[in-house]
């Protein structure tokens, strides 16, 4: 890997004296025998070189050239530089910045002698040119290279550029030997530290700014993660508690759906707990994506860099790229960042606290995920935050509170989707009139959710189109005296039974309303899930949600989680009715479960029911109730004598009014013998319709 090379080729030699620069080529050349290539029978491979070394004689006579008497010259000249082997200019900008940087990283003069030599061969064409004129190598001969040229022990050169020296663990140096093994390419040298180091800095830190930045100041505050407050306690007495032990190893994992806040939440600790956060860049200041190997160096690099700099915090943002694994070319299955066993011993020994975060987190080794102190799970926040988070992030445009309030309904809305979509509304508001704007920043964020492959727009309310009233419920038992107790006690478990239609979910809505909560509404198909053991966790997820949101929980079409387990064929059916009865029996709130297959239902869950109530087809004074409202509602004459009529609708439920009253949008009603020739026809296609008599008075 070449980099920066063209930049930094001119500067170079002002940090170089040019004795020291010819004994590195003389002893490549001599004692390595690089002689072999450098000197072709009827002249040189490389002018360039040979001029450099004052051979121009020989380049520019080629009758006069020798190559036995060139190479002895060359000892000649070798023996009298070795007599007073000449230094690097201590007073060059290099050189000083490789000083700083020693000091920071505690490198040895053997570990800043060879990143001195690495240096000049990728900034210096003649050193590269020597030394790859050698060909392919192998670590041995990388070593050997380092110890002739440098006039070090071999020993010492092994120990420096060893898996845990601090070049390797730091990441500015080490030994690529997946690559071409060529000594170019095969030494790496950190991406941009080369050109950094040419330049003048301040501090150590600064030679890093494309892979270690700070963070930036926190947009969300605790009070939009009220949702995780017994978590957020934990994490700040946690790093309190490690700083002032000075504890190694403190590692908390943040993992969930992409944009649900987990950066955010990082630098929201950091700023509450007093702490310095440093991030670990997924690109350069120049846009070039970073690799999840070069960021794991920096990483590594980070923990030694800040090590001695008290109250702070190192945030590793998409671990998933460094973990996930990989073929190396060897045909070994590794992960991107080296062998299990560092990463562990990382994760065990690391100064600096650090917040790892990840969007997927299968792709991380168990006996990695276990090694973390604190692992937190963050995906969509909950409603009453959702609504908060709308408010704050708009509260600049006018947009209304109606849809605010809708899209707050949304389960799958991040705080990313709002951030995003209220910067594109906010450039252009004044472009857009009022009235348009809710229009406008719906379609800036149903696009975005679209693309991740989420609802436009939250699910559809439950609430019905007809005015919703208790005493239009044929139930079995005084609805009304269950509202007030509910509202008392507020704790229960309710099964509600009975065909489609009859209101049974509205009337769960009903309850909320009156108990002043949030309504968390589930189906069947949210908790529903193809791997083994997924639906038993969302189970889990849908009850803390109802939890943590003080909200009445709905579960519609209750009968699949809760089937009689007699009937169960496979041995995951029987474990999903056991995780529900589990959940059902430790909710401390209002629980709704229903359902159309009421005989379908386990024992053990009828038993765990505090009521179970049927709710049946409406009776003929109900049924005329609600015709004589929607008939008023349509502004249209009622004719009396349709009573008999509508009574004699067997099968009519609340349901079939609110189906009839959206018809009317597309078709409408014309008077009322219209909507009972509408009613009757929804009577008609129930798939019982032909065991229950439907009779028709004249009229």
């Amino acid at each position: 890997m070449k980099l920066d090379i063209q930049k930094n080729k001119s500067t170079f030699t002002d940090n170089l004296n040019k004795e020291l620069k010819h004994l590195w080529l003389l002893r490549i050349i001599l004692k390595l025998e690089a002689h072999k290539r450098f000197l072709n029978e009827h002249a040189f491979r490389f002018d360039d070189i040979a001029r450099e070394l004052g051979l121009d004689n020989y380049v520019d006579n080629p009758r006069a050239y020798n190559r036995d008497l060139i190479l002895t010259e060359l000892r000649q000249n070798l023996a009298t530089i070795e007599k007073h082997p000449p230094q690097a200019k201590s007073e060059s900008r290099l050189w000083e910045n490789l000083g700083m940087l020693g000091q920071a990283l505690k490198l040895n003069d053997i570990e800043i002698l060879i990143l001195f030599f690495a240096i000049a061969v990728k900034t210096e064409d003649h050193f590269e040119e020597a030394i790859d004129s050698m060909g392919n190598l192998n670590i041995a001969s990388i070593e050997k290279i380092f110890s002739i040229c440098l006039g070090i022990g071999i020993t010492d050169v092994r120990t420096a550029l060893s898996e845990s020296g601090t070049l390797f663990r730091t990441g500015i140096l080490w030994l690529d030997m997946d690559s071409v093994y060529t000594f170019s390419n095969t030494v790496v040298i950190m991406h941009g530290l080369t050109t950094e180091l040419m330049r003048e800095q301040n501090e150590p830190l600064s030679l890093f700014h494309n892979h270690i930045v700070p963070s930036f100041k926190a947009k969300l505050g605790a009070e939009h993660y009220s949702h995780l407050t017994e978590d957020t306690a934990t994490i700040k007495h946690y790093l309190g508690a490690a700083g002032q032990a000075k504890n190694t190893g403190i590692n908390i994992l943040i993992y969930g759906a992409p944009g649900s806040g987990k950066t955010e939440y990082a630098r929201m600790i950091a700023e509450v707990t007093g702490h310095h956060l440093y991030e670990i860049a997924t690109e350069t200041r120049q846009a070039k994506a970073l690799e999840g190997s070069e960021r794991f160096r920096a990483f590594r690099l980070a923990q030694t860099i800040l090590e001695r700099r008290h109250d702070t915090l190192i945030l590793f943002d998409e671990i998933e790229d460094v973990f996930k694994e990989s073929l190396s070319k060897s045909g070994k299955r590794d992960n991107q960042s080296g062998t299990k066993a560092w990463v562990n011993r990382l994760l065990e020994t690391n100064p600096v606290p650090s917040f790892w975060l990840t969007n997927n987190l299968p792709q991380l080794d168990p006996a990695v995920v276990r090694r973390f102190d604190y692992i937190l799970e963050m995906n969509a926040p909950p409603r009453s935050v959702r609504a908060r988070m709308l408010d704050d992030y708009l509260i600049d445009l006018p947009i209304s509170t109606h849809w605010k309030r809708q899209m707050s309904e949304h389960e799958n809305l991040v705080p990313a989707v709002i951030e995003r979509a209220a910067k594109v509304v906010r450039h252009i508001k004044h472009t857009i009139p009022t009235q348009e704007m809710d229009k406008v920043i719906s379609r800036v964020m149903g696009n975005t959710l679209e693309a991740l492959y989420l609802p436009r727009m939250p699910k559809a309310s439950l609430g019905m189109d007809t005015n919703y009233r208790l005493e239009i419920l044929n139930a079995d038992c005084n609805v009304g005296e269950i509202c007030d107790n509910l509202v008392t006690e507020k704790r229960g478990r309710l099964c509600l039974y009975g065909p489609p239609g009859t209101g049974k979910s509205a009337f769960g809505r009903y309850i909320a309303d009156r108990m002043d909560r949030p309504l968390l509404i589930k189906r069947a198909s949210d908790i529903l899930s193809p791997f083994l053991g997924e639906a038993e966790i969302n189970m889990a997820k849908m009850f803390r949600e109802a939890e943590i949101e003080n909200a009445v929980l709905l579960l519609d079409e209750a009968d699949t989680y809760l089937q009689d387990r007699k009937n169960a064929q496979r041995s995951w059916e029987i474990s999903e009715v056991n995780e529900m009865l589990t959940q059902m029996e430790s909710f401390d709130g209002v629980f709704i479960a229903s359902t159309n297959l009421m005989s379908s239902l386990d024992p053990a869950a009828l038993r765990r029911f505090d009521l179970k109530l049927r709710f049946d087809y409406l009776k003929p004074e109900q049924a005329w109730l609600m015709f004589t409202d929607t008939i008023a509602k349509l502004g249209l004459p009622l004719d009396e004598s349709l009573q008999k009529s509508v009574a004699a609708l067997a099968m009519l439920t609340p349901g079939d009014f609110a189906t009839v009253s959206r018809q009317a949008r597309l078709r409408k009603i014309t008077d009322d013998a219209d909507l009972l020739s509408r009613l009757t026809d929804e009577c008609a296609l129930k798939p019982d319709a032909n065991k229950r008599a439907i009779g028709f008075s004249s009229y």
